[in-house]
């Protein structure tokens, strides 16, 4: 009985929750059952260079600027989470408005009602560009080490 209460206490307030989506570093969207963003965290505004996220609100999720493959793939886990209830992840690059190339880990969770049906999506994204840019560059010379070595013997 005393663990339900203290965690009960640890439940974030809606100002707290609001704090944490706001100020996160991970892209954190909202999309309804119809796949349409309904909220996008500053991060993510930030990181794509959306100049006002709320003109994207009730547009489909995926956007539109993003690759066809990553719509794609996006969508169907999208299904998959509403389908089964259960968390998906994926990781696949998309474009920034600006036309850059950015990497992304994303986090497809269902948010069930208080009757413990699926009411949305939360989506979770880490930018991992940096990682996939570095180990591009160390493929890339492995590759050409290899080819050294085997140019010498």
């Amino acid at each position: 009985m005393e663990h339900n209460k203290e965690e009960k206490s640890l439940i974030p307030s809606g100002k707290t929750m609001r704090a944490w989506l706001d100020k996160s570093p991970a892209c954190t969207k909202i999309v309804d059952l119809d796949f349409n963003l309904r909220y996008m965290s500053d991060a993510g505004v930030k990181g794509l260079h959306i100049d006002n996220a709320t003109q994207l609100y009730g547009k489909p999720y995926p956007f539109d600027f993003y690759p066809e493959s990553f719509r794609d793939v996006m969508s169907k886990n999208m299904e998959k989470v509403v389908e089964t209830g259960v968390v998906v992840t994926q990781e696949a690059s998309v474009f920034d408005t600006e036309g850059d190339e950015l990497w992304f880990h994303s986090t497809i969770i269902p948010v069930n009602n208080d009757e413990d049906i699926i009411d949305h999506l939360m989506i979770v994204s880490i930018d991992t560009t940096i990682r996939n840019k570095a180990e591009s560059e160390l493929t890339a010379v492995n590759e050409n080490l290899e080819q050294r070595v085997e140019d010498r013997t």
